[in-house]
């Protein structure tokens, strides 16, 4: 998980370490975990910008990679161009 942001509050990293860890007790899709700790991270720091990245790697293949972003302008840049090389992830 990789996680970006630009605010006045700050986080601890032991802190957002163990609530990272604390998902692994929840029962939820990839793509929710990613939302809901996007969420949270709104509520409680509001951020000027932030973008949440999700590595999944799944048995059989397929990985699973969801992004979130407190802006629609701060998406990935191979998102939003086509063009770009696409470049699997060290997990592929």
């Amino acid at each position: 998980m990789y996680i970006e942001y630009t605010g006045k509050k700050t986080v601890t990293p032991i802190s957002l370490l163990k609530y990272i860890v604390s998902f692994r007790d929840e029962c939820h899709f990839h793509e929710e975990i990613c939302e809901a700790i996007t969420k949270r991270l709104i509520d409680a720091l509001n951020p000027e910008t932030l973008a949440v990245r999700c590595l999944y790697a799944r048995r059989g293949g397929i990985d699973i990679n969801p992004e979130r972003h407190l802006k629609a302008s701060d998406k990935h840049p191979t998102l939003s161009n086509i063009n770009a090389v696409y470049i699997k992830t060290p997990k592929q």
